[in-house]
């Protein structure tokens, strides 16, 4: 070191202390890399380090650059975590202009900052150490570091340099990075370089004589030198082991070079090898072999593309321009980015274009892919889907969408992509089909839904024809409740997927759909081996990763409004509150399981074994045995389930929880396994022992298996981590005093039990389980108990009035976690008999004590299960829910196919049949018949707002006095109709009125007009007229009577009618005359029947 300082006595302490820091560096980082044979000393190369550097900082060489400090290449890789950048040649301001100018092009990004470090090493490749992979490396003493340059020379091989600028770009992993070269190297040692080509070489000749004889046969080897324009640089590829590339020659001046160049503007999957260029052009590198470093692709970074290939519209994931690069491609970064950067690198093909490779996928799918993958990983893991195994979910997803025909291409030949004209790869082959199906996350999906579900709102739509005559009181409660409905397949022009997790909700007490981004709640049913549609869904559905194609998106909104009348159904004012309830209604067989859980993928094996103590997670990886632990477990039948409602928990839950009941049989006595047997197959041992009846109480977020939970299915209890068979013993209640014990023994579920459905036909799996009854049974049967179970068509939802009475109210469920409460909600569903059209019941149901039950819409199957069976005062049958009561969707063919065939209407009665009760009192039915007479006829304007009766433009109450100054037009007619086997009274509404009378739309108007002077007019018959008791000579009551009268009014007629109430009494004796004979006969009281339809044609 003295030898060296003593060049530098003149300069201050502090140079001192600079200078004998590089002279340690030079001495232990450079001076081992030079060969002994030059004889260079470590005070020699220091000087010649000093000189280098001074001259290439410039200015006066007697300043030293002090403010520089010497960095190791292993005190790079170790330190520096952040991206920087470093030059001998920039001063303050020329950085920051250069700075400013990065950022103004990407205004995301910030320049990298800068460090002022000097950077000596060897430039090598690898060669020397046996391990040439075509990167190049700067070395020191200590480590190595990639590196990659503008330009390159092999002269700069072997020697010792000095790197006035550059970047050095940081990895993710420990201890990696690379370095961006943005001026070329200066040697530090000038020893020469010797080439041998290692033989002899002939004259040079041009391109077409060489291929003349490359086609020439010649089995003597020799080497040959060709002059030529390179015009194709393969990039470099390992087969076998080894390296090497393939560069295409042609002759000078017949070909003009065509390169495209641009900035990288974002990176848009480095480990797919997709970026974007200049904001709006797709770049793909995945066809190329993977880059052992990044080579400078940051944003930013300016580069030039060689024989890439121009793809329009190649996905609609993807920019609309994409350029991709093949195996006769090449890249070249012209300028590195100034920017500062997260960079991933991998040293080798990634997964995805691993599955390109083996699957030959073209452009499209390959993009598809990619587009497939960041789904998944963004919406699935880590929660239900490993890192290292999305992209096989993402080529299961793949396998779903594209057939295998249309997926997988034949054998490619990599040579001939290369090198054979004309061109041909993978990413020329026209593809017909390519796939364009969108994964939307659950998010997406449930915003689209709460946006359209008010965007197609229609508040005409909503109202009967009869919208016109309601009043404010019926118009409200007919808009308080609605359901839009949309096919998934009509979201989107393009198709839709959806993929998730199906899950169990335990505050709904719903089967949800799951990632995570977002829940939805599901209706699902599936179809039974009798290929009848049930409800009955499997519980190793539960954690399954499925992807659905079909299914029914269901919106239901609630509104409370106040509109006076239906003119004003164009002003949203009168809508006080409004809210919406989305969910999804789909088909077990319209599910495709993309990874089973772990009971899908375990059913139907044996237990017992070490085998079933394993549990996959949902993207099916390889697992780790787990230790197995002992269980206990009894098998039982479920014979009955009620509805969850909200009941008192135990003593440490505060207030009220969700629970239900459900009715079983043991099958046999408590099993103790040694490990967790699940659904597999059941044994012997499990079917012995006394079968008893007990009650399964679930409470609070054991709710949740109430949807996997059916009527007449065999399930497996399972308490884990316990050999106590007690744990599973029902218990009943000791009688006190005498008093007899009515109830079963009871168990209540607890939390971390587990629940296994057992698919396995067992003998008498149905027996104890009563069968549904029809409508028709409910109806007509005189045996019928009074709390019922049965079955049918839903064909209207009418929400009745809230209750402002005195009952207590319980908040819903959902009021905690839920802006959207449905409080006093009670419903009144027509259910018609699925084989009987014609038989219908009412079922008043209170949807106001547990869950909101889903799928209660027009068109759906339902089973009705434990709901009292009454009869009114006037004999009609009716249904009322009860706090055990539940309502289960079983069906949903109607409701999926909105362009299926119409219902059947329905069927033809004769009045005298339909009177006898001969048909078994069918509730609506089309009758054909003459009508004899109009009995009476009312015509009146009723205020919307009181009902009072409307004269000109005021309402006539007058205690208090209503200010309403809207009126609705309610008109209502009875007349006799008889058919030849009997009579009945048809009672005509508003709507049907006009049709009765058969008068047009004018005359309509012009008679309501008339009324509206005197507000109502009333005419009847008395003998064989018809008078009126207010003023019998006005001229609208002689109008109306003359009309009644006449034969436009008394004609055959085709009505659709539905059954009133009817009178109850002895018959009655008429005289009849026929010609000159006089007949006294007993008549029944009149069949009472309302019109539904007055048929035209």
């Amino acid at each position: 070191m003295e030898e060296f300082l003593q060049h530098f006595r003149s300069h201050s302490r502090a140079e001192q202390r600079w200078l004998s820091a590089v002279f340690e560096a030079v001495e232990q980082q450079l001076h081992p890399l030079i060969d002994a044979s030059l004889g260079l000393s470590v005070a020699r190369l220091s000087l010649a380090v000093l000189s280098k550097v001074q001259t290439a900082v410039g200015g006066d060489a007697a300043d030293l650059p002090v403010s520089y400090r010497f960095v190791s290449v292993s005190e790079l890789l170790r330190d520096q975590r952040t991206a920087c950048c470093s030059s001998l040649r920039w001063s303050s301001a020329h950085y920051q202009e250069h700075a400013r100018g990065a950022e103004l092009k990407l205004p995301g990004y910030k320049a990298l900052p800068r460090d002022n470090l000097l950077l000596i090493g060897c430039l090598c490749d690898g060669r020397a150490a046996g391990t040439s992979d075509g990167v190049w490396r700067v070395r020191d003493a200590g480590a190595s570091v990639a590196c990659a340059m503008l330009k390159s020379s092999c002269l700069w091989l072997g020697r010792l340099m000095l790197f006035p600028s550059w970047n050095y770009i940081p990895h993710d992993a420990p201890a990696a990075g690379y370095l961006e070269l943005l001026d070329p190297p200066v040697c530090v040692t000038l020893e020469a370089m010797a080439f041998d080509p290692g033989g002899a070489l002939s004259e040079v000749m041009s391109v077409t004589r060489a291929a003349e004889l490359l086609t020439q046969r010649c089995e003597e080897q020799a080497c040959v030198c060709v002059s030529g324009r390179v015009s194709v640089v393969c990039p470099p590829l390992v087969i076998r082991g080894k390296q090497f590339f393939c560069l295409v020659l042609s002759e000078a001046g017949s070909s003009v070079p065509v390169f495209i160049s641009g900035m990288v503007t974002k990176i848009l999957n480095a480990e797919a090898g997709l970026y974007e260029i200049d904001g709006q052009v797709g770049l793909c590198l995945a066809y190329q072999p993977a880059q052992k470093c990044c080579g400078g692709l940051r944003p930013g970074a300016e580069i030039q593309l060689h024989n890439v290939h121009f793809l329009y519209r190649a996905s609609p994931f993807a920019p609309h321009v994409v350029l991709c690069a093949c195996l006769r491609s090449s890249l070249q970064v012209t300028a590195f980015s100034r920017l500062s950067s997260k960079v991933e690198v991998s040293g080798s093909h990634g997964p995805l274009q691993c599955l390109l490779l083996e699957k030959n996928l073209g452009a499209s799918q390959y993009l598809w892919l990619c587009y497939c993958q960041n789904a998944v990983a963004e919406r699935l893991c880590p929660r239900w889907v490993r890192a290292e195994r999305v992209c096989v979910v993402a080529e299961r997803l793949l396998d779903f969408v594209c057939d295998a025909e249309q997926k997988t291409q034949k054998k490619r030949n990599i040579y001939r992509e290369m090198i054979q004209e004309p061109h041909q790869c993978p990413v020329t082959t026209f593809c017909v089909w390519w796939p364009s199906a969108a994964l939307w996350s659950v998010r997406q999906l449930s915003d689209w839904m709460r946006r359209e579900v008010w965007a197609s709102l229609s508040l005409p739509s909503l109202l009967p024809p009869s919208a016109a005559h309601m009043t404010a009181l019926e118009l409200n409660a007919a808009l308080s409740w609605s359901v839009h409905e949309v096919p998934l397949t009509d979201v989107s022009p393009e198709p839709l997927l959806l993929v998730g997790v199906l899950e169990l909700d335990s505050t709904r007490a719903t089967l949800q759909l799951r990632d995570q981004t977002h829940a939805l709640s599901c209706l699902c049913v599936s179809t039974h081996q009798s290929g009848a549609r049930t409800a009955h869904i499997n519980t190793a559905w539960q954690g399954c990763l499925v992807c659905v194609r079909r299914c029914t998106l269901v919106m239901e909104r609630f509104m409370k409004t106040r509109f006076p009348s239906w003119k004003h159904l164009d002003q949203p004012t009168y809508i006080t509150h409004k809210h919406c309830r989305v969910y999804l209604q789909l088909c077990v067989e319209d599910l495709t399981i993309i990874s089973p859980s772990a009971a899908m993928s375990r059913r139907e094996k044996p237990s017992d074994g070490p085998e079933s103590a394993k549990r996959p997670r949902a993207d099916e990886a390889p697992e780790r045995p787990l230790t197995p632990a002992a269980c206990v477990s009894v098998l039982l039948r479920l014979e009955s389930k009620q509805g969850v409602t909200l009941q008192n928990g135990s003593a440490d839950a505060l207030g009220l929880q969700p629970g239900f009941v459900c009715r079983a049989a043991c099958l046999g006595d408590v099993q103790c396994w040694s490990s967790d047997p699940r659904n597999s197959r059941t044994q012997e041992r499990e079917r012995h022992g006394d079968a008893q009846e007990i009650d399964l109480h679930f409470m609070g977020s054991c709710v949740r298996w109430f949807p996997v939970l059916h009527p007449g299915c065999v399930y497996r209890i399972i308490a884990r981590n316990t050999e106590d068979v007690s744990v599973l013993k029902a218990k009943g209640v000791s009688a006190r005093g005498g008093v007899t014990q009515l109830s079963s023994p009871a168990l209540l579920l607890q939390p971390q039990w587990r629940i296994h459905t057992i698919t396995e036909e067992l003998p008498d799996a149905q027996s104890g389980v009563p069968a549904l009854m029809s409508v028709s049974e409910v109806l007509h049967s005189s045996s019928a108990p009074e709390i019922v179970s049965f079955y049918g068509v839903i064909t209207q939802r009418i929400t009745l009035q809230e209750d402002n009475g005195t009952k207590p109210k319980i908040q819903s469920l959902t009021a905690a976690g839920d802006a959207s409460v449905e409080q006093d909600l009670r419903l009144r569903l027509t259910v018609q008999d699925a084989e009987c059209p014609g038989h219908v019941i009412d079922v008043y149901v209170d949807l106001s004590c547990g869950p909101y039950t889903l799928g209660l819409i027009a068109g759906a199957t339902v089973s009705v299960h434990h709901v009292q069976r009454r009869v009114s005062r006037a004999c009609n049958v009716y249904c009322r829910s009860l706090p055990i009561s539940c309502v289960s969707v079983t069906d949903l063919t109607s409701v999926r196919s909105r362009s299926a065939v119409a219902p059947s209407p329905p069927p033809m009665m004769l009045l005298g049949e339909w009177a006898s009760g001969r048909a078994q009192r069918c509730v609506l039915a089309q009758v054909r018949g003459h009508v004899v007479c109009v009995l009476s006829l009312r015509l009146q304007w009723t205020c919307s707002l009181c009902g009072s009766i409307f004269r000109q433009s005021s309402c006539g109450r007058t205690h208090p006095p209503c200010d309403s100054t809207s009126a609705v037009f309610q008109t209502e007619a009875k007349v006799v109709l008889e058919d030849g086997s009997a009579d009945a009274h048809v009672w005509f509404s508003s709507d049907t009125v006009c049709d009765l009378l058969k008068l047009n739309a004018g005359q309509w108007e012009g008679l309501q007009r008339h009324v509206k002077v005197k507000g109502h007019v009333k005419v009847y018959t008395r003998g064989r007229n018809m008078t009126c008791d207010e003023d019998p000579d006005d001229a609208v009551v002689q109008y109306l009577s003359c009309l009644c009268s006449s034969t436009a009014v008394c004609r055959p007629i085709h009505l659709t009618c539905r059954l009133r109430a009817q009178r109850t009494g002895k018959s009655q004796l008429r005289k009849l005359h026929r010609g000159q004979t006089e007949f006294i006969c007993k008549f029944t009281p009149a069949l009472q029947l309302h019109c539904q339809r007055v048929h035209t044609h």
